[in-house]
């Protein structure tokens, strides 16, 4: 039960294996990884574990771990031969001053973080973290019934014996994707080496959109379309303002910039476009993955998000969509590049159709006055009810920024930016450490912060448990965004 049940185990109520007798943790691992509501943390860019780089690996994989927790115990699980290859690299490197090896441990340096060996995960290289309490055995032991019977000479011992593992929690838990199929953001086929399936089965769908697949609603079905396995590219992309709107047209702009721009030859460029921000916010796992409305080109389908190629002159994008659109009503977009299976997003914008023919004052291009990076990071809880939000910056020095910290809503679309880039004088701002409610939209200013990031507190009500949060930085009279960010809590 304990080699082959408890972490490798796949539950089959035909199967006669002691694998086929309980889902094990490595299942629930994927499951999470998979779960778009609810998650565990995935960290990428493990690699595969040899005796020769464990030190450095399981080092580099806690450090991705969010620094709040550096003091509380998280066990990192490994295989029993990964502790002793560690503690064999701790003491090949020499600045330990011991006496005899029993003084090496399996700690992470400066924090308390410990590595554990288990028997169940031998024979793998996977990794799996968590604090003990957040891990969990049920069995019936104190219920157990038991029998013996004799017949024709033979005495057979029946006993009936229930057992389960799991998490609390799944935001306390983390894994690297090598654990959870997830090393890279694309795989090469499917799981019986197909190229391309229609299929309406929920699991397979989830399954192949956490692996970079691509999926597109067919009718009552969906296209999974896999890709060839390539490595992310060094690629930037920006939304810009739109121009020339009117209520039967308007032109969109962006931008792309990095290394690899010139890999894009064969790639779709252009911009999702849709009626709420909801729409184009990824969850956990997923792409957007929007088309070309199946209506026709260039026509709009009813409250669904959808896509429009771009024409591509030097590193700037332009579309233009003809469309008969409603007066006054938002529309929400933003840049994207498809290539390879992967999504490459700018930030989403939006704009107000006019109520006559004429563009609405300041929908004019406009470029941002500084070099000013924002990047909106992870969503960490830090008690039962409250969180803390993250965030990082580059191209301006920390003492020169000034006020910086988070916009939080339970709509997307009220952490959009109108045409002067800002959301100030769009947001309530009752201060910090306020409770979010679904009623009102808040921002909470940074109260913790280093050379390249800060991070603020943030309590919530027992509702909403799901909500939007956007990083912000304002710097000589202007307010740059990161992007927005959706968040679930359990």
């Amino acid at each position: 039960r304990e080699l082959k049940a408890v972490y490798k185990g796949v539950r089959d109520d035909n199967g006669t294996t002691p694998e086929s007798c309980m889902d094990g943790i490595k299942r629930k691992l994927i499951e999470g990884a998979n779960n778009a509501d609810n998650p565990i943390n995935v960290i990428h860019g493990v690699d595969a574990f040899t005796e020769e780089n464990i030190f450095d690996e399981i080092e580099a994989y806690d450090r991705k771990i969010d620094e709040l927790y550096d003091g509380e115990n998280i066990i990192h699980f490994v295989a029993p031969k990964w502790v002793r290859a560690m503690k064999t690299a701790k003491r090949a490197a020499g600045y330990y001053f011991i006496n005899s090896p029993d003084q090496i441990n399996a700690d992470i340096d400066f924090t308390k973080h410990v590595v554990c060996g288990v028997p169940s995960m031998k024979g793998t290289d996977d990794i799996f973290s968590t604090m003990k309490e957040n891990l969990l055995w049920l069995t019936n032991r104190n219920k157990f019934d038991f029998d013996i019977q004799k017949e024709n000479r033979m005495i057979k011992v029946l006993a009936d014996w229930m057992e389960g593992v799991g998490f609390g929690c799944n935001a306390m838990v983390w894994t690297s994707a090598r654990t959870v199929g997830q090393e890279s953001s694309i795989c090469g086929c499917g799981p019986n080496g197909e190229v391309e399936t229609l299929t309406d089965e929920v699991e397979y769908i989830l399954s192949a959109a956490a692996q970079g697949a691509r999926i597109v609603k067919e009718g009552n079905m969906y296209r999974v379309t896999w890709m060839n396995n390539t490595p992310e590219l060094a690629l930037n992309v920006r939304t810009d303002n739109a121009t020339d709107i009117t209520t039967g047209s308007f032109t969109l702009h962006g931008s792309i910039s990095g290394d690899d721009v010139a890999q894009l030859s064969n790639s779709d460029i252009g911009f999702y476009i849709a009626m709420s921000a909801e729409q184009l916010v990824p969850r956990h796992g997923r792409h957007l993955g929007y088309e070309m409305p199946s209506t026709g080109e260039g026509s709009r389908p009813a409250n669904e998000a959808f896509f429009i190629p771009a024409t591509v002159s030097g590193n700037m994008l332009t579309a233009t969509l003809e469309d008969n659109m409603p007066s006054e009503v938002d529309v929400f977009y933003r840049a994207v590049v498809h290539h390879n299976g992967a999504e490459y997003l700018g930030d989403i914008e939006r704009f107000t159709t006019p109520f006559n023919e004429n563009p609405p004052e300041g929908s004019e291009f406009i470029t941002p006055a500084a070099n000013l990076s924002v990047q909106t990071g992870d969503c960490e809880p830090t008690s039962e009810n409250s969180v803390r939000l993250r965030a990082e910056f580059s191209g301006v020095d920390y003492d020169q920024l000034g006020e910086k910290g988070f916009y939080v809503s339970t709509a997307a679309e009220n952490l959009v930016s109108d045409y002067d880039g800002q959301l100030a004088q769009n947001i309530t701002t009752p201060g910090t450490g306020m409770s979010v409610s679904s009623e009102e939209d808040y921002y909470y200013l940074a109260n913790d912060y280093g050379d390249d990031y800060f991070t603020a507190g943030m309590t919530l009500d027992e509702t909403p448990r799901a909500f939007y949060y956007r990083a912000f930085v304002r710097y000589n009279g202007r307010e740059y965004l990161g992007d927005i960010r959706h968040a679930v809590l359990s």
